[in-house]
C-alpha cells in the first residue's frame, strides 16, 4: 500500500479497530492467581494495586513513574535479560509479567529464567496480544510495518538506545502453542489460557493470559541454549 495511503488510513483503524484498554482487565486476573512471595516483572508504568502476598517486589529497567502502592514491598531495577543475575533460584511462588515478552528479543531465555526462579508449584502469569486477533490480521495484511493491533505512543526508553516507534516495543506476536511447547520444556505446564483484554473468544480477544505452574521435576533446556 503506497505510503500516503498508509498513514490515512492509520488513524481511521486505530479508532475503529483498536482496544481501548488501560489494563485493568488483566490485573484483576492476575491478582486471583498470584498469592505468596510475589515477583511482578515490568511494573514501573502501571503497577497492580490488586496483588496480595506475604511480600511484593516490583522490577523493570526504569524507575516507577509515582510511588508504588503500599502493597509492594520493594523495587528492584534491572534488565529483564539479566533476571537471574538480581534473585536466586526459587525465590517466589508467583512471577507476574504482563505484556512484557513482546518486548524481548529471546522468549526461551526470558522462559527458562521464570523456570529458575519459581519455586516448585508456583504459578508464572504472562499476558500478551493475541497473534490471531481479527485487527491483527487486517493491519498485517494492509500495513507495511506490520504493526499489532495493540500497539500504540512511540518514545525511546529511559536509559537504553531503543525507540518503540509504533509498535510500542512489540517484536514479537506469539502462538499460544510455541508458547506453551517453550514452557513445557522448561517444566512449566498451562493450567489456564483466557482472554485478558477483549472477548473470551478466539478472534475477539485482544490479549491472551496464560497461567502456568512450576513441575517439580525441573526444567529441560532447549531452543539452542
Amino acid at each position: 500500500m503506497p505510503g500516503k495511503i498508509e498513514k490515512l488510513i492509520t488513524p481511521l483503524f486505530h479508532r475503529f479497530f483498536v482496544i481501548r484498554d488501560d489494563g485493568s482487565q488483566r490485573q484483576k486476573l492476575a491478582a486471583q492467581f498470584a498469592n505468596g512471595d510475589i515477583l511482578e516483572i515490568g511494573c514501573a508504568g502501571k503497577p497492580n494495586s490488586l496483588l496480595r502476598g506475604t511480600k511484593l517486589i516490583g522490577f523493570d529497567f526504569v524507575e516507577p513513574e509515582s510511588n508504588l502502592p503500599p502493597n509492594y514491598t520493594g523495587f528492584v531495577r534491572g534488565d529483564v535479560r539479566d533476571l537471574t543475575l538480581f534473585f536466586t533460584p526459587n525465590s517466589f511462588d508467583t512471577i507476574v509479567a504482563l505484556e512484557v515478552i513482546e518486548h524481548l528479543p529471546d522468549h526461551c531465555a526470558f522462559f527458562s529464567a521464570l523456570a529458575r526462579l519459581i519455586r516448585p508449584n508456583g504459578k508464572v502469569i504472562l499476558s500478551t496480544p493475541n497473534p490471531y486477533y481479527f485487527s491483527t490480521f487486517v493491519a498485517n495484511v494492509f500495513f507495511k510495518n506490520g504493526f499489532s493491533a495493540s500497539s500504540r505512543g512511540g518514545g525511546t526508553a529511559e536509559g537504553r538506545n531503543i525507540t518503540l516507534g509504533p509498535y510500542y516495543g512489540h517484536i514479537h506476536l506469539h502462538l499460544p502453542r510455541i508458547m506453551n511447547l517453550i514452557a513445557f520444556e522448561r517444566g512449566l505446564i498451562l493450567v489456564k489460557l483466557s482472554a485478558s483484554t477483549g472477548w473470551n473468544i478466539p478472534f475477539l480477544a485482544a490479549n491472551l493470559m496464560y497461567v502456568y505452574e512450576r513441575q517439580i521435576e525441573g526444567e529441560i533446556q532447549r531452543c539452542g541454549e
